[in-house]
């Protein structure tokens, strides 16, 4: 038997007051479907350079990623890599993490990340770090709080605020947790 989403305003008229008793099994399933945590992860399972053509331009992180098993309404948009594609009906809030272990091919770069919905950047998500010797792994982690609808995907991105020397996600886990609203 399908569930239907609905929103938490939608769920709050119908449970607010139930003196007529038209509560139905079906509508306490849509309750639990709606109220039901939405969920998507993947990792990078094979590092590439990230080209930077121009420093501070900030470009989609390269790398093979792997979608990970028990996504609940998120895919990888047919294998894109990378990306986490919210599939639900209803918009959810969203936490997005990402952990990230970088290389740079230079020394003593200023390197930045930002969570990126649509293809374009949030910029309360930026974090930067300091790559000393372009071989040192560094590592980080990058956040942001944003809303998506059906078809809405979240990425990683980068830039190289020194150069234009590329950068090379050599791990990273991204992480969506969604929320009814």
């Amino acid at each position: 038997m399908a569930q239907t989403q609905r929103s938490m305003s939608a769920l709050f008229t119908l449970l607010a007051d139930n003196t007529t008793r038209a509560i139905s099994a079906t509508d306490l399933r849509d309750a639990v479907e709606s109220l039901r945590q939405r969920e998507g992860e993947s990792y990078i399972s094979s590092a590439a350079a990230t080209v930077v053509a121009s420093t501070g331009v900030y470009v989609k992180a390269a790398g093979t990623s792997t979608l990970v098993a028990g996504a609940y309404e998120f895919d990888d948009d047919s294998g894109t890599d990378n990306r986490l594609m919210y599939t639900g009906a209803e918009t959810v809030h969203c936490d997005v993490g990402a952990v990230i272990s970088m290389t740079s091919v230079a020394s003593n770069q200023v390197i930045c990340f930002k969570i990126a919905k649509n293809g374009v950047v949030i910029d309360s998500s930026e974090v930067q770090r300091k790559v000393g010797t372009g071989s040192d792994v560094g590592a980080l982690v990058c956040r942001a709080s944003t809303d998506l609808d059906t078809g809405d995907y979240v990425e990683l991105w980068v830039t190289n605020n020194t150069t234009s020397g590329n950068v090379t996600v050599e791990l990273c886990n991204l992480h969506v947790t969604g929320f009814t609203e």
